[in-house]
């Protein structure tokens, strides 16, 4: 009997490692496919940069320029795009960003403000800036305020922009197709608040890249890498040949929101496993946003869970269980958060898997493999963000010393994830001075930084 235990165990081991093996084979992103990554990304940056409703869409911000930290005085920005909007009041010392004080307020915004009418959500906002900073309604000096409006913005201008569609659940009449700057503005003097006006239209992927590049001549890149990602990065204005002479004015650098989620949408060159498809299948827009499914952290934890159900299937993994485990067996139950804990380095699997996964009965094996994918999956996540990084230094011709401001509780939270992300700086530029930095409220410092140096 004991011989017998033993050689099913040796067996198990044997087909454990074969399947990891063929995961890892679906998951891996080598040198070749960087490469290729790059050349596509390269092409489609190009393409976004001369004419619209490409892949890419590279809208133009209108920001000529990272602030430099130097910026002084009271700005205030507000940030709209969730079940809350914030009220930030930044104030600006002059002597770098780490001396900046916030102040700061939320307000809900409820089911009956976000599907009335706009005049009543946008009226709604600015009473939330006349409680934060009532005197800014009396005589005295403006207050120029940033705006992050996280919604899908055709911007015209670094102070205009017209709402393209709602999206989050907000369908307020009388917005959409209109400048979103200009309603706020409208509704801030109806309000009684004179002395304040919108001065910056940003998203938070500038606002990521300003609040950590500030004072940072080598910052080129912001990235936005949490539940969804997105990059942002500084361009000379002679690429971007879809504006005219008049709107770049005598700028000769501006600030790109390449709105990358989407690149690859012909899925010519990204490496889409069937567990890719199977996501994008049951997910609210299939066929768009190809990129983001295979990086953020509103997708990860679904993926690995594909894998390992699929596995559990195959017999290769919790044979012993009558059925699949819950967390694995039910869409969207095993969210990135819990593949966070998994790979954190030093955890009790044991105890993880019978406490958070509610999963009792499990072998030390069976432990191990989905620690495993789940460390794939998140490699994978992270080479393939940085082959994007990698396009975009190329383009800009910034591979021998760049910064890249990210924000995001996929970068910021998920254990090694930023180490995931440089070695392939040091793969692709050995010897070069590449790295990435966390950069800490891009929609409220940044915004204010923005709207300092736009004054400035």
């Amino acid at each position: 009997m004991g011989n017998a235990d033993s050689k099913r165990r040796a067996s198990h081991g044997a087909g454990y490692a074969a399947t990891i093996d063929t995961v890892q084979s679906m998951m891996s992103i080598d040198q070749n496919m960087i490469q290729k990554l790059k050349e596509h990304m390269m092409k489609q940056m190009k393409d976004g940069l001369e004419r619209e409703g490409q892949t890419i869409n590279m809208i133009p911000t209108f920001v000529g320029k990272v602030p430099t930290g130097n910026e002084k005085g009271q700005f205030l920005a507000v940030d709209v795009g969730g079940s809350n909007f914030r009220v930030v009041k930044a104030s600006l010392p002059g002597d770098g960003v780490s001396n900046i004080r916030l102040e700061e307020v939320k307000e809900p915004i409820s089911e009956e403000i976000k599907t009335g009418t706009g005049e009543a959500m946008f009226d709604y906002i600015a009473e939330g800036i006349k409680k934060f900073v009532p005197e800014a309604c009396e005589d005295g000096e403006d207050m120029p305020l940033g705006v992050t409006f996280s919604f899908p913005i055709d911007q015209t201008s670094i102070d205009s922009g017209t709402l393209n569609r709602w999206t989050k659940g907000f369908s307020a009449s009388g917005v959409v197709g209109v400048d979103v700057c200009k309603l706020l503005n409208e509704a801030l003097l109806r309000k009684g608040v004179k002395r304040v006006k919108v001065a910056a239209l940003i998203n938070d992927t500038t606002g990521t890249l300003a609040s950590g590049g500030a004072g940072n001549p080598s910052c080129f890149i912001g990235l936005i890498l949490g539940t969804g990602t997105n990059a942002a990065y500084v361009e000379d204005t002679k690429k971007i040949k879809k504006l005219s002479a008049e709107q770049i004015g005598d700028q000769d650098k501006m600030l790109i929101n390449t709105e990358w989620g989407a690149f690859d949408q012909e899925r010519l060159v990204l490496p889409i496993t069937k567990y890719d498809n199977a996501l994008d299948m049951r997910s609210p827009n299939p066929g768009q946003q190809i990129y983001e499914k295979m990086i953020s952290g509103k997708y990860l934890g679904e993926i690995a869970r594909l894998v390992i159900e699929d596995l559990t299937f195959q017999k290769q993994i919790f044979t012993s269980q009558q059925v699949v485990p819950e967390k694995f067996a039910t869409p969207g139950a095993f969210e990135t958060m819990y593949m966070s804990g998994i790979c954190l380095p030093g955890a009790d699997l044991k105890a993880y898997f019978e406490t958070e996964l509610k999963i009792e009965g499990t072998t030390a094996a069976e432990r191990e493999m989905v620690k495993k994918v789940c460390e794939m999956v998140a490699v994978r996540a992270a080479r393939l963000a940085s082959s994007g990084l990698c396009a975009i230094m190329e383009w800009i011709g910034q591979t021998e010393k760049c910064t890249i401001a990210v924000d995001g509780s996929l970068y910021c939270k998920f254990p090694g994830f930023k180490e995931k992300m440089e070695s392939v700086f040091r793969e692709q530029y050995p010897g070069k001075d590449i790295h990435t930095i966390e950069s800490i409220d891009g929609s409220g410092k940044g915004a204010a930084l923005i709207a300092a140096a736009i004054q400035k």
